[in-house]
């Protein structure tokens, strides 16, 4: 699993299926101030109940990035 920028959006995070499929966990929106984030940088850390969790670079109250968690 891996999040990263995209050219479509302010970036996504996606997993690559057991029969070699993209599927999007989630997409980061792209609007100033977006509470989930934008452009993600970095890995994913997976904890021991499947959650993900990871940064970005905008988004948030300030603009400034957040920790997100995705769950399974």
């Amino acid at each position: 699993m891996t999040a990263e920028r995209s050219d479509r959006s302010a970036g996504v995070a996606y997993e690559i299926t057991v029969d070699g499929k993209e599927k999007i966990l989630h997409e980061f929106c792209s609007e100033k101030g977006c509470a989930d984030g934008a452009y993600p940088v970095g890995g994913l850390i997976i904890d021991g109940e499947g959650n993900l969790y990871g940064t970005t670079s905008n988004g948030g109250i300030n603009n400034n990035g957040v920790i997100f968690m995705i769950t399974p």
